[in-house]
This record gives C-alpha cells, structure tokens and sequence, in this order.
C-alpha cells in the first residue's frame, strides 16, 4: 500500500502522485495506493476522474480526510511525498518515526529532513513521475533495515521532548551568559 497524505493542493502535487502510481502499476500491477486529503486547489472528483482518465481508478482509494494522521501512515507500506516547496518537511519524520519507509521530492523541508535523518528516499526536485515511479519500486524491494534502524533511533532521540528541552536550555543559558558579560 503505497500512500499520499497531504491537502489537495497543487504544490503537494496529487495529480503527480497519481502519474507517478501508474507508471509503478507497470512493474507492480499489485500494488494499492491510497490518497488521504482535502479539497484546496483540486476537488477530489477532479482527481477521481483524473485516476480514471489514466486507467488506475481501480487502484486508488480516496480516503478523504482522517485523524489522526499517524494511524494513517502507520497503516502504509510505503509513503510518497511528491510535494514541491515544503517549508517544513515533517511527514517524512512521522513516517520515519512510525517504521514507515518514504520517497520524497528533494526539495526545501523535505530534502532537508531527509538528508539529516535518512529512513527513505530523495528523488531530485525535477524528477518525472516514471524516475519518482523507480524510487518507490526501489524502495519498496529492499531498504536496509539496519540502516532504517538507525535512522528511525535518531530521529527519535533527537526529536524527544528530553532533547528538546536541554536544547532550549542551553540557549537560555546561553543568552543570559553573553547578557551578564555585557553587563561588565
């Protein structure tokens, strides 16, 4: 089950992920894709019967919009994140985090994400459907999973409330150390 969770909107590019399905049904006529989102530039209908215009409407579920999202990707056998211009890049480290592999475009938060704790793929930002299409069939055949392993531990030891907090702290100690030098 390969999965695309993210809003409907043109840079989340969910017409891309739909090209991107067809061209694995190629080498993978068994594999199901499911679409979790709502309605902002597209409607689902649109993209229902753009699936259908590509021949894959009986290979794709529109499951439309579902909290809470983990349960979502937990139940994926693989995520697709083919957006373009994302700030933050955080689906990728909930999937990572869940045991989830990903594929991503390698672009903004999401290349950044991706290079700092690996756990999936990175396609080049100006990657066709066909060549994000060989990521994921990649992918899916053999990740190493000593290497997930690794990566799904880091990401969770630095992303812990724990971490987080000796950060914060660190910089207020920080600032107040630069403060009482100035003051002298």
């Amino acid at each position: 089950m390969i999965g695309f969770i993210g809003n409907f909107a043109h840079r989340k590019r969910p017409r891309f992920f739909l090209e991107m399905a067809r061209a694995v049904l190629i080498e993978l006529p068994q594999a199901a894709f499911v679409i979790f989102g709502r309605e902002v530039d597209e409607t689902q209908q649109d993209l229902e019967d753009f699936a259908r215009q590509l021949g894959i409407a009986d290979r794709v579920v529109f499951a439309g919009f579902r909290l809470p999202v983990e349960e979502n990707i937990a139940m994926l056998d693989l995520l697709a994140i083919p957006a373009i211009d994302e700030p933050l890049g955080r689906t990728p480290l909930e999937a990572l985090i869940l045991g989830v592999p990903y594929v991503a475009t390698d672009d903004a938060g999401l290349g950044e994400t991706g290079r700092r704790f690996g756990g999936g793929v990175l396609v080049p930002l100006d990657a066709g459907p066909e060549a994000f299409a060989r990521s994921v069939r990649g992918a899916l055949a053999g990740s190493d999973p000593i290497a997930f392993a690794d990566a799904r531990g880091r990401a969770r030891e630095t992303l812990c409330a724990a971490s987080h907090a000796k950060r914060v702290m660190e910089v207020y100690r920080g600032l107040s150390g630069r403060r009482a030098s100035d003051q002298k």
